[in-house]
Order: C-alpha cells, then structure tokens, then sequence
C-alpha cells in the first residue's frame, strides 16, 4: 500500500553540483569583485546662475544686525520709556542729587561769607555744603525725609529741617534771612508756586534776596536729541514763576536765560528779586 506521509522536502541539494553550476557561479563573483573595486563614477555638475536677490536668511540678517547676536536693537526715548527708567532708579539719593554750584553762581555769591542763607529744596546737601564753604551760615530744608537723612550724614554740623517748602514752619518765616536759595533741580518740584513764593517773602528781610538757578523748563522738555518731548505748561514756567515772585510782593532783580549746549536752545534759568525795605 502506498504509504500516507509526505516526502520530507531537502533544504540543500543531495547531489553534487554539475561542473556548468561551477562555472556560472565563479563567474556571478568575478563580476562581483569588479564591480566592488570599480572607481566610483563623479558627479558632473551645472552651473548655477547668480542670483539676483540675497538669499532671505541673508536678508533678514542684514535687516536686523541685531538678530543672530541676542542683543535688542536701540529705540527712541519716549515719554514711557524715561518714566519707567526713572521709577526703576528712583531712589533720593540718586533723584534728588544735585551738580553742585555752578561756577558763575558761586562768583555772585562769593561775598556771602556771614550771611544767614536758608537753602530750599536742598536735597542731599550738596550745594548746602559748597553754600557754607564760602562762610554762609546755612540751614537747608527739603520735604524728603531720606534726603534729610542723607544731608545730615553728608553735613552733620549743618542745621537741616524736613518740612514743606511751600508751608514752611513759622520758626523759618521771621523775616530774618539775609538769602533764600535755590538750586538745581528745584523749579519742578514746586507744585504751588504761590505758596511757595509767598513763604520766601515772610522768610527775607527787608532788602534779602531771593536767588533761583535750575535748568530752563524749556530745557526738562527736550530729550538727549534735542527733539521736543514733554509738555512745557505741566509743570511751573518761566511766566507763572515771575507772576508768583512779583506777587508775593517781592521787587524783581532780573531773569536770565543762560544757552544749552545748543545756543538756540535755553539750557539754565536764573532768577534774582529783593524784599522791598520797610
């Protein structure tokens, strides 16, 4: 009977190979070897047309040289800007610092030695020092208690009062000041120029002088670029000034204009009225 189980299927061949199968496979690999140790062919390229343009990475590179560097590029000052910078460094010691005397102020005042001055809006007291320097005798105020208390390390033996300049206390309004000064950066923190000038008036004797130096409100309204930037009439001018001081009863000496940098521009005010003898 024939049997009923497959015949097994040989995975490599029981006979031996005929010498044709030889001869085919010794050729199959010499061509192999030549293939594998055949040169590789080169590429042949085209030319590529210049271009006419830069490449847009190039572009946005030389747009903005700013752009591979990290850094950000420079912006105009404007009014937000200055302000948050301000607020940033808003600091008494820093704000309310003063340049100190400038050289053709201290000539007027080089005959003052004896002098009682009282020095308004004094801030950390440098001015007030150069003041005793040429033998004032000089008591410095200023609303600002942390430049009060900058001014008294700065000058232990000066007399300094933190009081509103303009409700001065009535042990300053005796009307026995031979001067009343102010400086640099004074002029915009006034915030009732009435009231201010009225108190300077109690506080002179007869023929006392009020004196005023500060940058030209003109001044405070240009940027570093000498481009228009602020709003003149926020803060005291030159005519609400005057109108003040003639007011208050005080006799004008005269008010000057002195140049910026820039000659057409005004860069300092200056502003001298007497108490009018009794």
């Amino acid at each position: 009977m024939p049997s009923s189980k497959r015949p097994r299927l040989a995975l490599v061949s029981q006979s031996p190979p005929s010498a044709a199968v030889y001869a085919i496979a010794q050729a199959k690999r010499a061509n192999a070897r030549k293939t594998k140790n055949a040169p590789v062919p080169q590429k042949t390229s085209t030319a590529i047309p210049a271009r006419t343009t830069a490449p847009k990475t190039i572009r946005r590179t030389m747009a903005s040289p700013y752009a591979r560097t990290g850094h950000t590029a420079p912006v105009d000052p404007t009014d937000h800007n200055r302000r948050a910078f301000d607020d940033a460094h808003r600091t008494s010691e820093h704000v309310l610092a003063t340049p100190g005397l400038a050289p053709r102020i201290r000539e007027r005042l080089a005959g003052i030695g004896g002098s009682r001055v009282l020095h308004l809006l004094c801030g950390t007291g440098r001015e007030t020092l150069e003041l005793v320097e040429l033998g004032a005798l000089v008591t410095g105020v200023d609303d600002d208690a942390d430049a009060i208390e900058a001014a008294r390390r700065r000058g232990p033996d000066v007399p300094w009062v933190h009081a509103d300049v303009e409700a001065l206390p009535p042990e300053l309004l005796l009307g026995r000041w031979d001067l009343v000064y102010l400086g640099s950066g004074s002029l915009r923190r006034l915030r009732n120029p009435r009231a201010w000038a009225a108190g300077v008036s109690a506080a002179l004797r007869g023929g006392g002088v009020l004196l005023l130096h500060d940058e030209h409100p003109a001044a405070v309204c240009l940027d570093a670029f000498a481009r228009w930037r602020g709003d003149y009439f926020a803060a005291v001018g030159v005519g609400e000034l005057v109108t003040s001081v003639v007011e208050a009863g005080l006799q004008l000496r005269g008010v000057e204009e002195w140049p910026a940098r820039d000659p057409h521009v005004p860069g300092q005010l200056v502003l001298a009225a007497e108490q009018v003898e009794a």
